[in-house]
């Protein structure tokens, strides 16, 4: 199973575990998010796996996971967009070390966007994503205005947040 760093109340890293053990004990995770555009404005959505123990079926970002022990921010988010989509890109940092505590989760939270040709082929990986969609930033907030709990929350604070940046 992969380690990912073991942090303290403070974020600083103390040792190994995993992503079971972590979110068994509550302990805050480093995570990485991964918004991708298509050059004509599209945005990549994923729907995650139902088979996925961390919120099975929501729409997300177009990858998004852990960061292992030893990889940097930037290499966390260039695997998960390759092991979940099958796709490369040139990752701009959008924000960095935003901390979403929720009653199930605690992660500490980087946001990159990448942008891709529009025919840029996807190749998911079916035990972590059932299905992508690319839609346009208007088709998106009509989806998060007609069922906001389609969504991984925390997907919604950042379209909220950061619309204006990830879109331009």
């Amino acid at each position: 199973m992969t380690k990912i760093p073991k942090l303290d109340s403070e974020y600083n890293v103390i040792g190994e575990t995993t992503v079971r053990e972590a979110r068994e004990n509550g302990w805050p995770r480093f995570v990485v998010r991964i918004l991708i555009l298509s050059v004509s404005g599209k945005i990549l959505l994923q729907q995650r796996s139902a088979h996925s123990f961390i919120f099975p079926n929501l729409w997300d970002l177009a990858a998004a996971g852990h960061v292992d022990c030893g990889d940097t921010f930037e290499a966390a988010a260039r695997r998960e967009l390759q092991e979940e989509v099958g796709i490369e890109a040139t990752l701009d940092l959008i924000e960095e070390s935003h901390v979403a505590i929720t009653t199930t989760d605690h992660v500490v939270g980087t946001l990159y966007k990448g942008v891709v040709v529009d025919d840029v082929n996807i190749t998911i990986d079916p035990t972590e994503v059932s299905q992508t969609i690319w839609v346009s930033p208007a088709q998106l907030d009509k989806m998060m205005t007609e069922d906001e709990s389609q969504f991984m929350s925390e997907f919604v604070r950042i379209w909220k947040t950061h619309r204006v940046k990830l879109v331009t």
